[in-house]
């Protein structure tokens, strides 16, 4: 009886070390591979910029300049990518900014592009509202002879366009 409470005190005493050496190396891997944002202690208690948690993605929206009217990228805030380059040419230059979009949050973009000797100015805003379906384009406003409206071929498309008068 006696060799045999030994024998399975000896073995608990392995596992239990075992399991402690695992833990730390656990907690090694952890502190080195671990990305910043779980690691990092924010003492105001509010999540920063890059602390968004959760699955990313992004969705490309393309504005096409059909008017007679050059336009710039003037202003962009928000999730938003720039483009490459920010100038719309007149008749066909075409833009694609792309919004990063989170799977537990919100965002956005707000966009303006003007004309730079005032000719016209196009704002909008690029959007995905958790619970309100995919990214969109919204908040439409022109000033000048131009107008823009989000294209009937696709919903990611906004269309700049002389203004017709009658």
């Amino acid at each position: 009886m006696n060799i045999e409470r030994d024998q399975i005190s000896s073995i608990k005493g392995k596992s239990w070390g075992v399991i402690l050496v695992l833990f730390i190396l656990l907690v090694i891997v952890t502190r080195v591979w671990a990305p910043k944002y779980l690691l990092d202690n924010n003492s105001s208690g509010q999540s920063s910029d890059d602390d968004s948690v959760g699955i990313t993605s992004t969705q490309s929206f393309t504005i096409v300049n059909y008017s007679s009217v050059s336009l710039g990228l003037n202003a962009l805030t928000g999730d938003a990518v720039p483009p490459p380059s920010g100038i719309l040419s007149p008749y066909g230059g075409e833009n694609v900014i792309n919004l990063t979009t989170f799977s537990l949050s919100s965002s956005y973009s707000e966009v303006i592009y003007r004309n730079s000797r005032g000719l016209g100015t196009v704002s909008f805003r690029l959007e995905r509202v958790i619970g309100q379906g995919p990214a969109r384009i919204v908040n439409i406003s022109t000033t000048g002879p131009i107008e823009a409206y989000v294209s009937n071929i696709s919903s990611f498309r906004l269309v700049i366009n002389d203004t017709i008068t009658p």
